[in-house]
Parts: C-alpha cells; structure tokens; sequence
C-alpha cells in the first residue's frame, strides 16, 4: 500500500558526505504535484540551515513534512 509520502534523496556528487532524506507530508492520489528544480534549491537551502553538511561524513539528516518550507505546500494551479 502506497502511504502517500513522497521521500527526497539528496547527496553530494562525491557520494561520501552526508546525506539528506527529506520526507513530503501525505499526498493524496490524483492530488497534481510537482518537485521542481526550485523546490528542490529550496530543500537544499532549508537544510543547510537546518544542519546539513554535505561535504562531510556522517548520519543522515531527515526532515519530515517538508511541504510548506519548500514551497509544496500547495498543488500547482492548472
């Protein structure tokens, strides 16, 4: 069963720093969405500031319900 959630990978290029693992709110099916390019400049940065070093090794950084700090919060109009 889908839950809903949409879970967004980010790492360096290098692939040996720490990794970011951004958690959507729920998303219903049919509910238009879209991870732009913006939205993901966006995460990066709200990361960043939340404590995420790419660069460097170690744990995971997670944030859950990411939506409105990235600009998600609301379905693209048609």
């Amino acid at each position: 069963m889908d839950s809903g959630f949409v879970v967004i990978v980010v790492q360096h290029g290098e692939g040996s720093g720490q990794r970011l693992e951004a958690q959507t709110g729920e998303w219903h099916w049919g509910e238009p969405r879209a991870v732009t390019p913006a939205a993901i400049a966006a995460l990066i940065n709200y990361a960043r500031t939340h404590g995420w070093k790419p660069e460097e090794p170690g744990r995971a950084l997670r944030l859950r319900d990411i939506d409105q700090a990235i600009g998600l919060g609301e379905a693209p109009s048609r």
